[in-house]
């Protein structure tokens, strides 16, 4: 009973890439695999959002590979690399305004200090976003760093399996912290 709906008038360059990220193998299909996976409404239901945003960053990463004509390249990756960057240093700025008491200056030195064109102007809405919605960007950027570390700490003590079974075991996990999906999907390896 889900459905993908696409105006295909909106679509753009990088339109697979956010199927990839909005519906499979990204949220939807998370979340159905969950569904089938759990009984318990609890766990579907509840996901924490960092499991649910770091998932769906990794495989929207994950995915440029195929949407490139000829596998990774050095462009795939720089413009990976740009957006986790981009993710990371605002995921920081979040951090900052609400631990650090950062103001909008604090916020637009650091974004430029890592050559990003930021301006008041250009970065108002956003901090006002950052300020009344604290963690907005942690979500997605620490949910992003803790699923992309255990994917790879399961690539590297399981050389012999594929993406397909670290992605399973991954999924298998369910949601918790990210210490026991790593120990859960790492025991469904061995």
């Amino acid at each position: 009973s889900n459905l993908l709906i696409v105006n295909t008038a909106g679509e753009e360059k990088d339109f697979g890439v956010t199927v990839a990220r909005e519906a499979y193998p990204g949220h939807m299909f998370e979340s159905i695999y969950t569904r089938t996976k759990s009984s318990h409404p609890y766990m579907y239901l509840t996901e924490s959002t960092g499991y649910l945003e770091g998932w769906a960053t990794y495989v929207e990463n994950y995915s440029m590979k195929y949407f490139t004509g000829s596998g990774v390249t050095d462009a795939m990756i720089l413009i990976r690399d740009e957006s986790v960057l981009g993710l990371l240093v605002s995921t920081r700025v979040d951090y900052g305004i609400h631990v650090e008491n950062w103001s909008l200056d604090d916020c637009i030195n650091y974004f430029q200090s890592f050559g990003f064109a930021v301006t008041e102007d250009t970065f108002g809405k956003y901090y006002t976003l950052l300020v009344t919605d604290p963690g907005y960007y942690a979500k997605y950027g620490m949910g992003y760093l803790w699923t992309q570390t255990i994917m790879d700490n399961l690539h590297a003590n399981h050389p012999n399996a594929t993406d397909k079974d670290i992605h399973t075991a991954y999924l298998n996990a369910l949601t918790g912290t990210f210490e026991q999906i790593e120990q859960y999907a790492d025991k469904q390896l061995n």
